[in-house]
This record gives C-alpha cells, sequence and structure tokens, in this order.
C-alpha cells in the first residue's frame, strides 16, 4: 500500500509538472513583447553611452568640448570653444550635470525594469530555466567585457593636455575642481584617454596591465554583476509570489526542480517564511495573492505610491552620506538602493493589472514631472555648493552638512522618474515593431564594446583637429559601435558572448555539460588574466 501510495504520488507530481511545463509554453506563445521595456533599454544604452564620452571629456576641469583649431600646443587660450554672454553655466558645469544624472538616475530605472522583466520571464521559464539563462546572459558578457579590457592598451596612445601634465609633476593648481586634493606617486589619474595612468605617460605594456589590475575589471563590468546575483539571490523569492509558479492546487513550490526541499513544501513554517525573507516592507506573504496584498497596503495610493518607496530609498542612501562622515565606505549602500529599484519592479509588474497598475497609468505625468523637478533640483544644489565652496565662501562643515540634501532629492527624484518614466512609455508603446526588436537586438552588445571602440577611436582622434571635438566623437563613435554590433548580431555562435540568443542548433552553448563549457572556458581566461596582471602590477 505504501508503494503503491508512494507510486501514485510520484505520477501526480509528474503531471503536475508536465501541466506547469504545457502552461509555460502556451505563455511563451501567448505573452506579447514588452514594447515600453524594449525602448526604455534603448534610450538607457545611448544615455549611458554618451554618459561615458562626457566623462572622458570631463576629466579636466575646463577640457569639457575641445576647440577644433586646437594644435596640441598646451596653451589654455587654445584648449576651450569661446563661451559667449548666452553661455548661462560653464561647458564643465553642464557636463558635471549630466554625468550626475547618469551615474544616480539612469541606474535605478535600469534595475527596475530588469526586476519588471523578471516577472514576465518567469511567465515563460522555470525557476531552474531563469537562474540559468540569466548566467548564460548576464554572467558569459560579465566575463567577456572583462577580457575586451585589452583594447584599453590604446590609451597609452592618446595625448595628456595641459592640465594633466600639471597634475602629474605634482602642481598645485586652480584649473579642477578637485585642488583640493592631495596627489601623491601613485595617485591614477584619469587624463589620458579616460584611463588611470600613473605620474608619468604610460608606456603601452603598463596600460595592459593598469587595465587589468586594481579590480578595474570588475568595476568595468558597471551594473551586470549585481543584476546577476539579484537574479540568483531573488529566484525563489519571486517564485514564491509569482501566479504561475505558487498555486494554491499544488502541494510544493518548485524549488531548483526539487520537490522535496523544507523550502518548497506547503503550507511553509513560520522558520521558512522568515530565513527566506517571504514579505513585502516587512508584511507577511508566502503566496501570489498575499504579495498583491501587502503590495496594495502599502502602495495603494496615489501618495503611498511616492512616500513610502521614495522614504525607503531615502533611508537606504542618507544612511550612505551620514556614515561617509565617519568612515569611508564607498558607494556600498549604493548596491542597497539598486536592489530596492529592481524588487519593486517586480512588485509594480505583478500589479500591473490591479489597481496600483491603474494608479500608475493615471499619474504617470505628474510623477514623471515631479522627477524631472527634483532631478534639476539636485543638479542646481551641486552646483551651488561646490562653485560655493571652490570660491571660498562656505567651509567643508557648511558644505558636507548641506549635502544631506542630496538623498532627499535622490530618494524621491530617482523613483518618481522611474515610475513616471516607465508608465509613460507602457500608455506610448502599446505593440513592438519590428524595427524596435531589432534595435533592442542591437543594443546589447553595443553597451558590452561602447567603451572600446571610443577608446581606440579617441585615442588617435585627439591628436587631430575638428575630430578631437565632442559632436565628432558622439557622431563616428556612435557610428562605429553601431556597424560592429549590428555584425556582431549576424555572427551566428558568437552572439553568445554577448548576451544574445542562439538559433536552436547553435554550436554555442552547445548541450556537454549543460551547456556550460564556454562559460568555464572564460572563468579560467579570466582568472588567467587576472592572476597575470597583479603578478606584473608593478612591472
Amino acid at each position: 500500500n505504501t508503494n503503491t501510495q508512494m507510486s501514485t504520488e510520484t505520477t501526480d507530481t509528474q503531471i503536475e509538472l508536465n501541466i506547469d511545463e504545457a502552461e509555460l509554453l502556451e505563455d511563451k506563445e501567448r505573452l506579447p513583447r514588452r514594447a515600453h521595456i524594449d525602448v526604455l533599454i534603448i534610450f538607457l544604452v545611448c544615455a549611458f553611452s554618451l554618459g561615458f564620452v562626457l566623462d572622458v571629456y570631463g576629466t579636466t576641469g575646463h577640457a569639457v568640448i575641445k576647440h577644433p583649431t586646437n594644435n596640441n600646443s598646451g596653451n589654455f587660450s587654445d584648449f576651450l570653444v569661446d563661451e559667449d554672454k548666452y553661455t548661462i553655466l560653464p561647458l564643465d558645469h553642464w557636463n558635471w550635470i549630466l554625468v550626475n544624472i547618469d551615474w544616480h538616475y539612469l541606474p535605478p530605472l535600469l534595475f527596475f525594469l530588469s526586476g519588471w522583466n523578471a516577472f514576465y520571464s518567469l511567465c515563460k521559464r522555470t525557476e531552474r530555466e531563469f537562474r540559468i539563462e540569466r548566467v548564460h546572459r548576464l554572467l558569459v558578457p560579465i566575463l567577456t567585457i572583462y577580457l575586451l579590457r585589452i583594447t584599453e592598451v590604446f590609451s597609452a596612445l592618446a595625448p595628456m593636455d595641459l592640465e594633466c601634465q600639471l597634475e602629474h609633476e605634482l602642481l598645485k593648481t586652480k584649473l579642477s575642481y578637485n585642488n583640493s586634493l592631495q596627489y601623491s606617486d601613485m595617485d591614477m589619474n584619469r587624463c589620458q584617454g579616460h584611463r588611470g595612468v600613473f605620474h608619468h605617460r604610460a608606456p603601452l605594456l603598463q596600460s595592459l596591465i593598469s587595465s587589468y589590475h586594481l579590480a578595474s575589471g570588475v568595476l568595468s563590468t558597471g551594473h551586470l554583476i549585481p543584476l546577476f546575483l539579484f537574479s540568483q539571490m531573488f529566484a525563489f523569492w519571486f517564485c514564491v509570489f509569482h501566479p504561475r509558479h505558487n498555486k494554491q492546487s499544488d502541494h510544493h513550490i518548485s524549488y531548483c526542480g526539487s520537490t522535496s526541499c523544507c523550502c518548497s513544501k506547503k503550507p511553509l513554517s513560520c522558520a521558512t517564511k522568515t530565513f527566506c525573507c517571504l514579505n513585502f516592507l516587512c508584511k507577511p506573504a508566502s503566496n501570489p495573492t498575499q504579495f498583491i496584498d501587502a503590495v496594495s497596503w502599502y502602495l495603494g495610493g496615489p501618495l503611498r505610491l511616492i512616500l513610502v518607496p521614495g522614504f525607503t530609498i531615502l533611508l537606504i542612501d542618507s544612511s550612505d552620506q551620514i556614515l561617509s562622515i565617519f568612515i569611508d565606505i564607498g558607494a556600498v549602500f549604493e548596491v542597497f538602493v539598486w536592489m530596492c529599484f529592481y524588487l519593486f519592479g517586480y512588485a509594480i509588474a505583478a500589479t500591473e493589472f490591479e489597481s496600483i497598475g491603474e494608479l500608475c497609468k493615471k499619474y504617470c505625468s505628474i510623477y514623471l514631472s515631479l522627477g524631472v523637478i527634483c532631478i534639476l533640483g539636485d543638479s542646481i544644489v551641486m552646483i551651488v555648493l561646490s562653485d560655493s565652496f571652490n570660491k571660498g565662501m562656505i567651509n567643508s562643515e557648511v558644505k558636507l552638512m548641506a549635502e544631506l540634501v542630496h538623498p532627499c532629492f535622490r530618494g524621491f527624484g530617482s523613483w518618481l522618474f522611474v515610475l513616471g518614466a516607465v508608465n509613460t512609455t507602457n500608455k506610448t508603446f502599446k505593440t513592438s515593431t519590428d524595427l524596435i526588436c531589432k534595435i533592442r537586438e542591437i543594443s546589447m552588445p553595443f553597451i558590452m564594446i561602447h567603451p572600446n571602440v571610443f577608446i581606440i577611436y579617441m585615442a588617435g582622434a585627439f591628436w587631430i583637429p575638428y575630430f578631437r571635438s565632442f559632436p565628432f566623437t558622439v557622431i563616428f563613435g556612435t557610428l562605429v559601435t553601431g556597424a560592429v554590433s549590428f555584425v556582431i548580431t549576424k555572427a551566428g555562435p558568437i552572439r553568445y558572448f554577448f548576451g544574445l540568443h542562439c538559433p536552436k542548433n547553435s554550436l554555442l552553448p552547445g548541450v556537454t555539460l549543460g551547456g556550460f563549457i564556454p562559460l568555464i572556458v572564460l572563468i579560467f581566461l579570466s582568472a588567467t588574466v587576472c592572476f597575470v596582471s597583479f603578478a606584473f602590477r608593478n612591472g
């Protein structure tokens, strides 16, 4: 009897799993492509690419847009585009504002969209498939980006401007907003083609070694590492609250394909709820219905939709600001801000067709307008404080206290901007087109290779009048990067290394070892390069 009962339970479980797989296959064919997500990702790729170029041109205090007639004389008068009475702010101020937006307001949009996309991705995939798909589409590009840093050796060929030379000679100058910093022989300045160089012109080999040393390879992968980690950390959490994966009629929640794990048996115990963090902002939830109720309880109103996420992000961001007064912790808390946007993106996607979704669409224009106002307010405060400090009007203590207003603008501004932008585009772009899909496909290799292409271009173009000017760099660099990205999308198995899907019978990733052989090879090559660069870092 016992064996018969076990056999019956096994058969029932297999039937349930087969039904789930059939439903997932139906979802793959039924769910339309989210056009607004594609449009926003294309926008982010263009913005990040422009931000990179602005960051290069902003590595000196004034040389934001180089004068077309600059003959590399080193004279300050040959260095700038002349400013007339119609210029409200110096060019470097505009550059600073745009880079600030690129750093603090666009990444939250990326993480929100990724959380949103995770919800709809789980409509078409099991949890195991979701985890594996994120390995192939995020971890593999991360390692590819690291290996592509070899192109940064070309930065050794870029010219050094006047202010860069003064900093390398350890001379005090008023040309830079960072003139209060004390430079030492080991300080690395980014003024030779955006790359870090030491107190002398970096030779070719030294540039190659420094490209991979000092964890620069990790930093170059930008936001892909947190995205990959979040996708693996919250996969089970997402499935618990997903209507396709946690049904009341099922007795188990699939956890890596297992139905015997203690975290998979229903009803979920108190210990499981506690240690698996099955709640939304500390309000307990263990199934999709309770999750939607918890989200609605917190965000179910036009003001609550602003205040609750805004204060949550403000609390994290201000903690970073306050602790930085006593100890330098870097941007640790910024990762937790990104995590909040990732989770809020999933929550908003889960309630898209509930009352919260209607509120988002109804007030999206107001939210977007308020977000833009906060961004402008943050930029004005940043410029005023910096200029007042550099002119000696305020001391460092007053400046430090006044900077506590930044988390207020960034906490509410970033959330309002993201919420308004996502829902405004959602209302505008109802269906996707072939053109949007194609540009979206090109955007992944574009964002991966654009620093490499721009560095190669600028290393030579900065020696040539006109070609080193900002408009030429943006236009030519974008066209070349777009062309290379298009070729990559047509490169068959090579697409795999740039986070793109390959045909079923493609050579990569293959089926041996579950399709992880290319990943293993990339890990080995990355580890080897990292070891060699560390061993010869002083060579």
